[in-house]
Order: C-alpha cells, then structure tokens, then sequence
C-alpha cells in the first residue's frame, strides 16, 4: 500500500489541449472512483484508492513505461480541491504531462499548490516545446502540515504554438521514489483579466482599468464609467449608465486567438434596453443597425421589443463565416446578478446564462480576429450600443473551458476567490488616523505619472484632514545625507511635491479620514513582469536610497552602519512580505540580482526584517515598532496606506537598490 506520498496541488494558467482543444478535468473529478466504466486497473484503502490507464483518463497523460495514473479520493485524503486529486508516482519514477496551444510571444502564468505527505517534499515544473527541450522553471519544498503555493510565468518563444507543462518528483521524505507527488486544481490564466478591483476610475488618458494578467492591457473608462463600492461580486465593480460610457481597450496581441477561446464576465443590468455587452470585432455599423461583421466576436443582449423574446447572442467569426449561439435568460433586469460565459473549442460554441446554455455544433477552424479592433465593454465598437447596469470579473482565455472548469471558475468568484481557488484580499480605498496620533504612511498613486495632477500634501491631504495644515496636522520626510549614512526628518510645505513608494509621517490633533483623492493609480509596470522574479502576475519598483558608506571599507564618520530607509506601500490590497523582492545591480545596471528578504540578509545587501508602527500592539516595543520577516510565509504583511522602515546595508553601497512590490 502506498499511502506515504507527496500532495501537490497544481494551478497552471496556460493555454491547454487535449481533444477538440478543450482544458478538461483540471481537478481531476474524471474517472470518478467507483463510477464505471472505465475499469480501474488496482485499487486500495477499500476502493479509495485507484489506477487508471492515461488513455482513460481526460485531458492527461503520464511519461510511466505502465501508463498508469493513480487517482485517491478525498476518503484517502485531503484534496486541493473538488473530491479527487492524483498521485505524480503511481508504479515508478514519472511524471504527467499536458500539451497547450500558446501565443508566441506572450505570456502565461502558472501557479502550484504543492504540500508533503510525511515531511518534506520536493517537485519542480518543467515547460517547453513537446519536443524539448524542457526548462525547469520552479522547485518546490514543502512540509506536510500545510499547502505551499508558488506563482511562476513563462514566455513563449518566437513560433512555439503548443507548450508542455511537465510534473515530476525530486525527492520525497520517506526516500521512496515511487512515493510521491499528488497534483490537483489545474486551471488556465486569462489572457485579459478586468477585476474591477480599482477605487476609481479618472477616464480618458489615464489607462487605469488595469488588466491583471501579465499581459497589461489596461483599459480606459471613457464618458463616465465609474466604480461602485456597494454592489460587486468581489470587491468592487464597474458602473454604466447606458447613455454614453463604456470601456476601451486598445487592440492586443494576446487577442490573437486561434481555435480556442472562452469569455466569461458578470452583469447586473440595470434596463432592459438592448446592448452590445463586450466587443472585440470588426463591422460596418452598430449592432442593432445592418450590421455586417467580417471579423472577430460580440456579445449582446436583444431586448424582446426587438426580437419576439429577449435573448443573448454571441456572433464570432470562423474561417470567414459568421457562427452564432443564442441563449433566452431566465430573467435579466431583475435586480440579480448573472453570470455569461462563452467557449469554442474548434468543434462547438456554447453560450451559457447561470445555469442555461446552448451549443453550436459542427463547426470547424479558426477565429478571424478583429487585430485592428478595440476591446469594448459596455458598448459596441467605438461606442454606441450602450449596456445599463453593472459589471465585474471579466475574463478572457486563449484556452477552451471545459464545463468542470467553468463550473469551478463561478464558484471561486461566488466564493471571493480568485480564479485559482486563493481568497482575494479586500481592496482598501481610506485610511483614518485618530487625534492627537500619529502614523507612518504610505500614498497608493503614481506620482511617476505625468498626467498626474495631484501630486503635493496639499492635493492628497488638505481636503481630507480635519483642521489646518501646520496647526492641526503635519507631514514629514526622511532627508539621507549623501556623504555618510545619517538621516533627519524635516517638515514639509504643504506645497511640496510627493514621491512614489515614500513613506511619511502624518500628526493629526484631529479624527481624520483620507486618502489619494483621485490621483492615478499605481501602474505596476516592472520590468520583471512576465519572468519567475515577479511572485504575481504583476509588480512595480520602488527605488530607495542606499548606503553612503560600507563599514566594512570605509571610515563611518561617525554615522551608523546603515541606511533605514522610510517607505510607503503603494498597495490597495495587504501583500505578504515573504513575496516582495529586493533588486540590486550595479550603477550602469549590470549584474542584476533579484533576492528574497532572507536572500537578501545573507547576502548583506538588507535585513530581512521590517518595522512596523503600530503603538497599538501588545507586541510593540517601546517606541511602538513590530517587527516581522519574511521567514513564515503569512505572518508578515504590507497593509494599504501604511508606511515600514527597511535598513538596508553596506555592500548596497555605489548600487541601485530597488524593492519589487507585488499586485495584490
């Protein structure tokens, strides 16, 4: 009996093929146990516990000389998610493999939840071309008591049209190589993703609907289009009037769809006007005028005043002809939120609205996309079409969502989930700071930006802060000399400008609430975007001021051994510290090296430790700091519109020291 295993769960946003292109059976609920045909080929613990040859079993298959795959039920034990998961090492030393079809050029995320069965255990993710050669892109180590979870991403070479995604063993615990490794939850990431997350929107020119895949397609939100607080499925959610607002996404590459495809978004329409719901196609005239469409896809709804009952359509065209599938809601403007999602798999196009769907069958080829063509939400091509009511959770794959996945992608958004069973962090758009305090901040907007127009104390604060500056409440900065590695505070004018990723004091004799007061949002624009150095889909960089003298080879002159450096969480959502990254390279930008806090400590560029002011805290020292660090995973986290000190130290001296911040 081999009950002494690895559990790994695995996540992988790609683009995946099996079949008719179809991602089926990521959480591995196919064969279900006990349920056949198919005929398990062993089986133990009464049953719960079986193989399966890969040729009956969806959407994989294993490198074992056997082809077995072995399947455990959540009676054996405790799946990622879903009732089933499977074991990596069945009979032997192997590995599971499934093959994707992908954009050259773009990117994809992959994700892994991953945990030891009688200690620690290791795996790494393989990707490549089917042929090889494969490129390890991660090793995970995890103990048995609870998941690891590990973000990577990859980027597809130049004409690489189907990936390998790759699962094998390193080592396990009991030393046992035919004892390990339990995958489970395999998903796709979306190739657009709009949250609707944002706490507001300042519309044309500033791009700030932010696309949460690696992909950075942001959107404008043009006429209006706004944010609400009060009525979302997760967070917030977007807003239109069905005059003349809407969003405008400039055309993308990772639109460039070939065979496969799914779109799924929310709505609580607020009319029940007809309207173009999102648009990615090109066409002669509006929707609901004569309408010709030669490329690319829509998706609407057609009020029962024009039609003899209302109904959704979604048009696409596929190899020069255009297909469509309709679907009769069970109620629309009905004060509910519905759930749309739309698949081609190469053969069918099936249309769904919460719990009905219909199919087109007996199609074949590939889309013709729209490559020249906006990305419309809540309207049609340019505007026009308009939707009334409410939006959120846009997403589009490059991939086909099998039905299990699309099942499980409502249900984690239902549950406030992201789309890889993770709980998403409630968005924060406010700080307050009670009289006679203060507290060590940090200001959520870019004051990179150029278009930004509120960039002083005086923008930010003064019309949010009780009482008046100077008398009643205060900012102050961090100056660092830049002949030794002393420091001082000094008081700001209420005119002076604010820097990006800064941390400041704020004193208030008052009870005061404030926040950004509509600047622009934080573009998280890193360069490592899209590389396994960002532990998000995206980060941005924070620059800070690094030692002026190295103890090590310098006289001090009698100023301390390093540099504490004030710094401002630029974040709407708290992040662990554990997944922030200090960035270190020479003056010219050579010899780059990216390190975690603890990497970071022993290299001796930091400390891996934080401070905190939290003078509320039992655990506070006696000037009212906590500290944490970025050894257990959770324990330490950046919060919204909160300050932290990081003492970074001497060889960051003649470096450029940057900290790599991830979206939350």
């Amino acid at each position: 009996m081999r009950y002494d295993k690895i559990i790994f769960g695995i996540l992988v946003f790609s683009y995946c093929l099996f079949g008719a292109n179809t991602l089926v059976n990521g959480s591995f609920e196919q064969p279900l146990i006990g349920d056949e045909p198919p005929n398990h080929v062993k089986s133990w613990a009464n049953g719960t516990i079986v193989t399966y040859y890969d040729s009956d079993v969806n959407g994989w298959e294993t490198t074992a000389t056997d082809h077995e795959i072995e399947f455990w039920s959540a009676a054996a034990g405790n799946p990622f998610e879903g009732n089933q998961f499977i074991e990596l090492n069945a009979n032997q030393v192997a590995a599971v493999y499934q093959d994707v079809p992908t954009i050259p050029g773009k990117k994809f995320n992959w994700f892994v939840a991953h945990r030891g069965r009688s200690g620690v255990d290791s795996a790494r993710v393989l990707i490549g071309p089917p042929d090889g050669p494969l490129q390890e892109v991660k090793i995970m180590e995890d103990d048995s008591d609870v998941w690891g979870t590990y973000l990577g991403s990859y980027e597809v070479p130049s004409g690489q049209t189907v990936t390998r995604l790759q699962f094998e063993a390193v080592s396990t615990a009991s030393g046992n190589d035919t004892i390990g490794n339990f995958l489970d939850g395999f998903k796709v990431g979306p190739v657009m993703q709009y949250k609707m997350d944002e706490c507001y929107w300042l519309g044309s020119g500033t791009y700030d609907v932010y696309d949460s895949s690696l992909n950075g397609a942001d959107g404008e939100a043009l006429n209006g289009a706004q944010i609400t607080k009060d009525d979302a499925i997760i967070n917030n959610a977007g807003s239109f009037d069905g005059s003349d607002d809407y969003i405008s996404v400039d055309d993308d590459g990772a639109l460039d769809l070939n065979q496969t495809f799914t779109l799924a978004m929310w709505l609580k329409p607020s009319s029940d006007d007809s309207a173009v719901l999102i648009d990615h196609s090109h066409k002669t005239s509006s929707r609901f005028g004569t309408t010709t469409i030669d490329k690319g896809w829509l998706l609407s709804y057609q009020a029962s005043s024009r039609m003899s009952s209302e109904k959704l359509s979604f048009e696409m065209v596929i190899d020069g002809t255009l297909e469509s599938v309709e679907v009769e809601p069970n109620g629309w403007n009905d004060s509910n939120w519905h759930f749309v999602s739309v698949v081609y798999d190469g053969s069918e196009l099936k249309l769904r609205v919460d719990d009905i769907n219909n199919t087109t069958s007996n199609l074949s080829g590939s889309i013709d996309n729209a490559s020249s063509s906006l990305l419309c939400i809540a309207s049609s091509q340019g505007g026009g079409d308009y939707y009334s009511g409410l939006i959120d959770e846009v997403k589009i794959f490059a991939v086909a969502l099998g039905d299990d996945e699309i099942a499980t992608l409502k249900a984690n958004d239902l549950a406030g989930n992201n789309y890889t069973g993770v709980a998403r962090d409630s968005v924060v758009c406010d700080a307050s700071i009670a009289g006679h305090t203060w507290e060590l901040v940090g200001i959520p907007a870019d004051f990179r930006n150029s278009s930004n127009t509120k960039t002083t104390i005086e923008d930010i604060f003064d019309d949010d802060m009780s009482g008046s500056y100077g008398s009643d409440w205060r900012v102050y900065r961090r100056e660092y000399n830049v002949t030794d590695n002393n420091s001082s505070y000094v008081y700001m004018d209420i005119k002076d400008e604010l820097k990006f990723g800064v941390g400041y004091w704020l004193g208030s004799k008052l009870d005061s609430v404030w926040s950004e007061n509509g600047a622009v949002s934080v573009d998280y624009n890193s360069s490592t975007n899209g590389t396994n150095d960002c532990p998000a889909e995206r980060c941005v960089e924070i620059p800070m001021t690094s030692v002026a003298l190295d103890e090590a080879v310098d006289d001090m002159n009698n100023s301390g051994p390093y540099r504490y450096f004030m710094t401002g969480f630029i974040g709407k959502q708290p992040i662990n510290w554990s997944d922030c990254r200090l960035i270190v390279s020479d003056l010219d930008g050579s010899n780059q090296e990216i390190l975690t806090p603890s990497d970071a400590d022993s290299a001796g560029y930091m400390s891996k430790q934080i401070w905190q002011y939290n003078p509320s805290n039992s655990k506070s020292d006696a000037k009212g700091y906590t500290t944490c660090d970025d050894v257990t995973p959770g324990s330490c986290k950046l919060i919204p519109y909160k300050g932290f000190w990081v003492e970074l130290h001497g060889k960051t001296k003649d470096k450029t020291v940057k900290l790599l911040i991830p979206k939350g």
